[in-house]
């Protein structure tokens, strides 16, 4: 059984852990708007998709469903699909998507 002060310290590490974990996030998403230098509003979810290796099937699910919802255009849409399949060197719809 824990104490307090045990219970505290493993409430402060895991604080730690996830105060650097959003961190390091913050970096990948910068990185993949970096990357792929689009003036597209890309919405946070597809980043956060991107960020969680999804495949690429699921990134086009995630962008159709911005284009549904109105974030962005079916342009955009075509030109962000295009953009992701070279910049992540995609060859088959089931390529997960790697960023470091």
């Amino acid at each position: 059984m824990l104490n307090i002060n045990q219970y505290i310290e493993e409430k402060e590490l895991e604080i730690i852990r996830l105060k650097n974990e959003i961190e390091r996030r913050k970096i990948l998403k910068e990185k993949i708007i970096s990357m792929l230098n689009t003036e597209i509003s890309i919405p946070d979810y597809v980043i956060e998709d991107i960020i969680d290796g999804d495949d690429y099937m699921h990134i086009c699910l995630m962008i159709n469903v911005a284009t549904i919802n109105n974030r962005i255009s079916k342009e955009e849409n075509k030109k962000l699909k295009e953009i992701i399949l070279s910049k992540f060197e995609i060859k088959n719809m089931y390529d997960r998507i790697s960023v470091t």
